[in-house]
């Protein structure tokens, strides 16, 4: 897809496929529920140690993994089998999260990953596979924004908390009442806080060659029509991708900070779209020991997976 100068394509790494499992039932509820941050902020408002709850999110990963690997989900069979476990996200670095999922002693290897960085670290992978060593790395999360710029030079990067203000969180019952007009306005001004953020991470003085990859927290089509997330009105928005990066070629030509940045002139910017899950995978497939059918669960807001087979 060609918006502009900007050159879009769905990144499909080989042997990597996304698969939803944040719905999946877990001990009593859905497994988002018991391994997301929402669980994390109540059980710290409810005075729990941090390290009882890292116990208690690596208890019910175990059992939705040990699961999945069994084969006992009908709608994740894809999945059964798996020998590798790698973990990504925020939530891998909860005091005794690790430590109490390795106890547990599953039936597969298990390996950790970068923290909240696993899909910028997967997109850096993406680039270096296509054969570029520099670039930007823009992974939009539910929690918060990661922008990574490196070149052989060094590297920048950026953690931007999510605007709840800009970018509200809607629950279903909240949204049946709101109506179709106001979740509408939501959706723009929540794309509107997300140009804002990625114009600003390219005010650097150290800014790489107009190359990126844009990772979305939600599935994605090949046309790249974005499915369910957190971000009000985002999902089905078969104009969504295009509608971004038109806000963010806006911002590169009228902020004067950005006038002398070379990807407000360039005649073309590669932009590669993939999935978070699929994009943490990609780099967890050239950090991982071992061979084998590979699951990568990342645990932010919540759980996401990939599976990475050959």
């Amino acid at each position: 897809m060609k918006v502009g100068r900007w050159q879009i394509t769905r990144a499909r790494p080989p042997g990597v496929t996304g698969h939803e499992i944040w719905e999946l039932p877990g001990s009593d509820i859905e497994f988002w529920r018991r391994a997301g941050t929402t669980y994390v902020h109540r059980r710290r408002a409810e005075g729990v140690k941090e390290a009882e709850i890292g116990r208690e999110v690596a208890s019910e990963v175990a059992l939705v993994l040990g699961r999945l690997q069994r084969g006992e989900y009908s709608r994740a069979l894809a999945l059964k089998g798996f020998t590798r476990a790698f973990i990504c996200g925020g939530l891998t670095v909860l005091d005794g999260f690790r430590e109490s999922l390795s106890a547990l002693k599953p039936p597969f290897s298990l390996q950790f990953g970068e923290g909240s960085l696993g899909a910028v670290m997967g997109g850096r992978a993406w680039l270096a596979e296509n054969g570029f060593d520099s670039g930007a790395v823009f992974d939009v999360g539910q929690s918060a924004l990661k922008i990574d710029l490196f070149a052989p030079q060094g590297e920048e990067v950026r953690i931007v908390a999510r605007d709840l203000q800009r970018a509200p969180i809607i629950f279903e019952a909240e949204r049946m009442k709101l109506g179709e007009a106001r979740l509408a306005e939501i959706g723009a001004a929540s794309l509107e806080f997300v140009a804002d953020v990625l114009a600003e991470s390219l005010e650097s003085r150290f800014l790489p060659p107009p190359r990126a990859v844009l990772s979305l927290p939600c599935p994605l089509s090949d046309d790249l029509v974005p499915g369910d997330s957190t971000y009000t009105h985002w999902a089905s928005d078969a104009t969504l991708v295009s509608r971004l990066v038109q806000a963010l070629d806006a911002r590169l030509q009228s902020r004067a900070r950005l006038a002398q940045c070379h990807w407000r002139t360039a005649p073309e910017i590669r932009l590669w779209v993939i999935n978070d899950a699929e994009m943490a995978a990609v780099g967890a497939r050239r950090q991982a020991d071992g061979g084998g059918k590979m699951l990568v669960l990342t645990l932010g807001y919540g759980p996401g997976a990939a599976l990475v087979e050959g």
